[in-house]
C-alpha cells in the first residue's frame, strides 16, 4: 500500500509540473525608469557627460538596459535634490547597435517634453539592442537653462516575449 501511495504522489507531482502553464507574457506594458540626480555633483563635472551620476532603477546608466517587447512604453523620470529644478529631455540620439530597433522607437511627449519611447507594436527585431544618448537641460524655477546640455547613454533591448 505504501508503494502504491508513493507511486501516486510521484505521478501527481509529475503531472502537475508538466501541466503548468509555460505561456510567455506578450502583453505590452509601461515601464517607469527612475533616477535621482545630485545637482552639486552635476555642477562639478567637466564636460557634459552626466552618465556617471545617474543610476536608473539602481543600475548605473551606462550599464542599464530596458528589456522591452513590441508595444511597450518606457518613461524616464530623473528627480533632482532640489524641488525647484526639473530635468527636461531635449533629444534622443542613436549612437550604436540595431538601427532597425532604433527606427521602431517612437518618442513619447507629455506637455511638449520628451518623456520616453513607445516600441512600435509591429517591431519584428528580436534579441537586439540599441545604445542612445539622452540629451537634457535643467529647468530652474520655471526657466529652461539652455546654456548647457547634458548627456546620458542607456540602452534598450527588444525581446519577443517578457
Amino acid at each position: 500500500m505504501k508503494k502504491f501511495l508513493l507511486l501516486l504522489i510521484i505521478t501527481l507531482i509529475t503531472f502537475n509540473s508538466c501541466s503548468s502553464s509555460d505561456d510567455m507574457d506578450v502583453t505590452p506594458m509601461t515601464q517607469e525608469v527612475k533616477a535621482t540626480l545630485d545637482l552639486n555633483a552635476l555642477a562639478n563635472i567637466s564636460g557634459n557627460d552626466a552618465t556617471a551620476l545617474i543610476k536608473f532603477n539602481g543600475v548605473a546608466a551606462d550599464q542599464f538596459t530596458s528589456d522591452v517587447i513590441p508595444g511597450d512604453q518606457i518613461t524616464y523620470k530623473i528627480e533632482t535634490n532640489d524641488p525647484t529644478t526639473i530635468v527636461r529631455f531635449q533629444k534622443y540620439e542613436y549612437t550604436s547597435g540595431s538601427n532597425e530597433l532604433w527606427v521602431c522607437l517612437k518618442p513619447l511627449n507629455t506637455e511638449g517634453w520628451l518623456v520616453g519611447f513607445m516600441v512600435n507594436p509591429d517591431a519584428t527585431e528580436n534579441n537586439v539592442e540599441v545604445k542612445f544618448n539622452m540629451l537634457f537641460q535643467l529647468e530652474v524655477n520655471g526657466v529652461l537653462q539652455t546654456q548647457k546640455t547634458y548627456i546620458i547613454d542607456p540602452k534598450i533591448k527588444i525581446r519577443s516575449v517578457r
